[in-house]
């Protein structure tokens, strides 16, 4: 897969960009909108958010940030690149 683009940097930059992109937005959006409550110093804000993630997590099984750790880099390039489902 990483031999793909030996030699052409710039298609490999592209697809790079292609990829990083909407994913850093993401990340980058996620991070802006969280930052008050994460960042909270007030006690009852604080018992307010753990409350909060103790039920995302309930409910759904994961932490609200778990799609950072869920991501396929190979199986997003491979897509990206037109090789895979």
């Amino acid at each position: 897969m990483y031999g793909r683009f030996r030699g052409d940097l710039p298609r490999a930059f592209a697809l790079y960009e292609r990829l990083r992109v909407p994913r850093a937005a993401l990340l980058l959006g996620n991070t802006r909108g969280g930052s008050g409550i994460t960042l909270a110093d007030h006690p009852v804000v604080v018992w307010l958010r753990n409350v909060l993630i103790r039920a995302v997590v309930g409910l759904t099984g994961s932490t609200p940030l778990s799609y950072l750790w869920a991501y396929d880099t190979e199986a997003e390039v491979e897509r990206a690149a037109g090789k895979g489902p």
